[in-house]
């Protein structure tokens, strides 16, 4: 998670998870789409537990 983490804030971005349990976590990645930041890309990850 650290170097996703790194590389999202490299390119001016931003991470967070929510999590409740016995449910899983989502994670949500922002970033822009180009330098003066008109438009975001957002990439949401669901886990759940097995």
């Amino acid at each position: 998670m650290s170097i996703i983490k790194n590389i999202v804030e490299l390119h001016q971005g931003r991470i967070w998870f929510e999590s409740q349990e016995n449910q899983g976590s989502t994670f949500f990645i922002e970033v822009p789409k180009n330098k003066n930041k008109k438009g975001i890309v957002t990439l949401i990850i669901f886990l759940q537990p097995s």
